[in-house]
């Protein structure tokens, strides 16, 4: 393993690579404390230690078993003071409910300065891992000074999200410094190159320019000492219990393999709140107009056409905005429509599923126009689009709802967060 560690480096222009051989989580870091001005890391997480084989420095700064809330321990202690770190997490480390995931995102926000958090698709590590991540950059001050975070929901790294991990582009639009300049619809397919040069404008001081088209992606900034973190949500307290409940499903998904759709209906009771499933569905339709994939025929039209009427972006903004009503109203019902075939069971008539993308577009539409306004309907809604067939289940809650769970906490956390600081 060593072997192979100096070989990357060298290979990467690192001609005398310091590759040290130890446990860094079960030894205590005399000699290497404040030690260091720059880490970068991806560490392995998922993972967790006895209390007993954890270094007892890094159980002072947090107590938690957790390797993914230790490693971040780790880089606080080896640190220096103004000292900066871009490290990969799992979004457990940005949602997670237990007091350890608290305490460190208080630390984090309030002790040090967070300077950005950057969710990344939940395909880049396939196909060894699926989980959904982030990169969190921060400084270590000992004294706080997070005034701002800046957000960026990556789309695209220039690579299919699936197993294959195929190239999208020519190798010279590849990656985040590019050969050939990359057109709006190559930065639809890599959005690599827009984050490193908005990134490299804020630390300039010129603030975020706008190069990325508005559909493409996201970033936004919030004041974090009130405001969210990472997904629009507090660093140490959840407004609702909706989402926690949100989060135990994706627990029990990863331990079980699956969960019951009815466990959704904790949504109904979050969505009596005023003009949160009007945001719902606009938000439903945004994402299945979206997605990836050949358009054809009339759905294929359809399609194209709401993201036309509603457009992509996910930004704060968008969130609560009033489109079209008589432009909604007539794609509702051409939606509709679409699925007007039957078929007759035992049970009764049964409606036919050409285009899953373009039903949820038409029920998400019938909730933000108010043809439907009761909570029930954004619990089917949420169903609808957080299910998944599995031969083992059937239709329910498994391992590809999970990073649509995910999605769907950060969302009711944006629109919490809007809601508190209109």
């Amino acid at each position: 393993m060593l072997r192979i560690g100096s070989m990357n480096m060298l290979l990467h222009g690192v001609e005398n690579p310091d590759i040290r051989y130890r446990d860094s989580l079960a030894q205590d870091h005399a000699g290497e404390e404040e030690k260091y001005t720059l880490i970068t890391a991806n560490s392995p997480f998922a993972g967790s230690l006895d209390y007993e084989n954890c270094a007892k420095d890094l159980l002072q700064v947090v107590k938690t078993k957790k390797t993914e809330l230790l490693v971040l321990a780790l880089y606080l202690r080896l640190l220096k003071p103004g000292g900066r770190a871009a490290v990969i997490v799992p979004d457990g480390v940005l949602f997670g409910s237990s007091n350890a995931h608290k305490t460190l995102r208080r630390i984090l926000v309030e002790e040090q300065r967070l300077d950005a958090v950057i969710s990344l698709p939940g395909g880049v590590f396939k196909p060894y891992a699926g989980v959904s991540t982030a990169i969190l950059l921060f400084t270590k001050t000992n004294s706080g000074g997070t005034d701002h975070v800046w957000f960026y929901d990556v789309d695209a790294d220039g690579m299919s999200l699936d197993d294959k991990r195929t190239e999208l582009l020519p190798p010279e639009k590849l990656d985040p410094v590019p050969r050939t300049a990359l057109t709006a619809d190559d930065h639809a397919k890599n959005n690599l190159p827009d984050i490193l040069a908005r990134w490299r404008s804020l630390q300039s001081g010129l603030g975020v320019p706008p190069m990325k088209p508005a559909e493409h992606g996201q970033d936004a900034q919030a004041t974090s000492s009130t405001a969210p973190f990472a997904g629009n949500f507090e660093p140490t307290t959840m407004r609702t219990a909706v989402p926690e409940k949100i989060l135990k499903i994706i627990a029990d998904i990863d331990t079980q393999g699956n969960a019951s759709l009815t466990r959704l209906t904790v949504l109904k009771k979050w969505f009596e709140h005023p003009g949160r499933l009007s945001a719902f569905g606009l938000w439903i339709a945004r994402r299945a107009s979206g997605r990836k994939g050949k358009r054809k025929g009339e759905a294929g039209a359809l399609l194209n056409e709401t993201r036309a009427l509603l457009g992509t972006a996910a930004t704060r903004e968008s969130l609560f905005q009033q489109i079209d009503r008589k432009a909604a109203e007539s794609l509702h019902d051409r939606a509709k429509a679409f699925h007007n075939e039957f078929q007759n069971q035992q049970w009764g008539p049964v409606r036919v599923i050409h285009c899953w993308p373009l039903l949820l577009v038409e029920e998400g539409l019938a909730l933000h126009t108010g043809l439907n306004r009761h909570p029930s309907e954004g619990y089917k809604l949420a169903a609808d689009w957080t299910q998944n067939y599995d031969p083992s289940y059937g239709n329910g809650l498994n391992g590809p709802s999970r990073g649509k769970l995910e999605e769907l906490i950060r969302f009711m956390f944006a629109v919490e967060a809007v809601e508190e600081h209109p």
